[in-house]
C-alpha cells in the first residue's frame, strides 16, 4: 500500500492527512489559520501544518510517496506557485511551494498542487455523488462559490490551473465589489455569505439555514430565497450551455437542506436552459464533506504524478 499526504489550505482552517493509495484516511488534523488577523502569514502556517503531519508520518514508520496540495485562490499546476488569492487573504500571491518546503522539510518530496474546488471536485468523483459521470460539474455553496468541471473524465485545469472558477463568473449588474474587484459575481450574488448579508440589511436576524426555514411563512425571506435560486438558475444555464454535461453535483452545508433543495435548483435552471441541453441532466446531492479537499488533493496527485 502506498501513502500520500494531503494539505487542503482553506482560509479559516489547513487538513492535513496521511491518505493512501485507495483514499482511506489514516490521520487528519486541523490548525487554525486565522487565530492572529493574518499576522501570521497563512503560508507560514501552512509550512508548520505540512512539516507536523510529515514528522507524524515519521513516527507511524510510513513512507510518503509524496504531498498534494489542495490550495484556496488561484495556483499555477504547472509551476507549483501560489499566483493569488482574489484579495481576500494577505501576502497570498508569489509563493513557490516547492521551493519553500523543500527548504522548510529539509528533504525534496514530489508535490502536486491545485485549487481547492478542484480538489473536492476530484474527491467527489473518485469516492462520491459525481462517480461514474465523465462530464460533471460540482459546485460548493459556502463562504464563497467553488466549482470543479470534469470533461470526458478528466479534471479541466485551464492552460495554467485557474479552470473553472465559477464563483467570479458575472451573472447580474450587481453593486457590490466583489474581493476580486469585479460586480455582479456569482458567489457574490448567490453565496451563503450574501444571502445572510442580505438577511441583515433586511432586519432579519438569521442564519442561512434558518432562513429557508422560514421562508413560506415570512415575505422578506422568501423574496431573499427566490432571488437565491434564481441566480443559481442563471448560472447553471450558462455552464450547461458551455460544458454539456450529464450531472451537476452540488455541496456545502447549505446544501443539506434535503432533495427539495435541490430539485429547486433543478427548477430554476431549466428556466434558464434550452430544452435538448437540460434534458438529461442529472441533479444531485455531493457525498463529502470535511475530508474532500484533502482526498481530492491525493487523488490528483496519483493522477498527474503517478500515471
Amino acid at each position: 500500500m502506498k501513502y500520500y499526504i494531503g494539505i487542503d489550505i482553506g482560509g479559516t482552517a489547513i487538513k492535513s492527512g496521511i491518505v493512501s493509495e485507495v483514499g482511506k484516511i489514516l490521520l487528519t488534523e486541523i490548525t487554525e489559520a486565522y487565530f492572529d488577523n493574518y499576522k501570521t502569514p497563512l503560508w507560514e502556517t501552512t509550512l508548520k501544518a505540512t512539516k507536523n503531519i510529515f514528522e507524524k508520518s515519521k513516527e507511524l514508520d510510513l513512507k510518503i510517496e509524496g504531498i498534494g496540495f489542495s490550495v484556496t485562490g488561484d495556483v499555477d499546476t504547472n509551476e507549483n506557485v501560489i499566483v493569488g488569492g482574489c484579495g481576500s487573504i494577505p501576502k497570498w500571491e508569489n509563493i513557490n511551494i516547492q521551493k519553500d518546503l523543500d527548504a522548510y522539510l529539509g528533504v525534496a518530496l514530489k508535490i502536486s498542487t491545485v485549487n481547492d474546488a478542484n480538489s473536492a471536485a476530484i474527491a467527489e468523483r473518485w469516492q462520491g455523488s459525481a462517480k461514474g459521470f465523465d462530464d460533471v460539474i460540482v459546485y460548493t455553496i459556502g463562504t464563497g462559490i467553488g466549482g470543479g468541471i470534469f470533461v470526458n473524465g478528466k479534471i479541466l485545469n485551464g492552460s495554467r490551473g485557474f479552470a473553472g472558477n465559477i464563483g467570479h463568473m458575472v451573472i447580474a449588474d450587481g453593486k457590490d465589489k466583489c474581493p476580486c474587484g469585479n460586480t455582479g459575481c456569482f458567489e457574490k450574488m448567490a453565496s451563503t455569505r450574501n444571502i445572510v448579508k442580505h438577511c441583515v440589511e433586511k432586519g432579519l436576524d438569521i442564519n442561512g439555514k434558518e432562513l429557508f426555514d422560514v421562508s413560506n411563512d415570512n415575505i422578506i425571506a422568501k423574496a431573499i430565497v427566490e432571488e437565491f435560486f434564481n441566480y443559481h438558475g442563471i448560472a447553471i444555464g450558462n455552464l450547461i450551455h458551455i460544458f454539456n454535461p450529464k450531472a451537476i453535483v452540488i455541496g456545502g452545508g447549505i446544501s443539506n437542506q434535503g432533495q427539495w433543495f435541490i430539485d429547486r435548483i433543478k427548477e430554476s435552471a431549466k428556466l434558464h436552459t434550452l430544452p435538448h441541453f437540460f434534458d438529461g441532466v442529472e441533479f444531485k446531492q455531493a457525498k463529502l464533506t470535511n475530508d474532500a479537499g484533502l482526498v481530492g488533493a491525493v487523488k490528483y496527485y496519483i493522477d498527474k504524478m503517478e500515471k
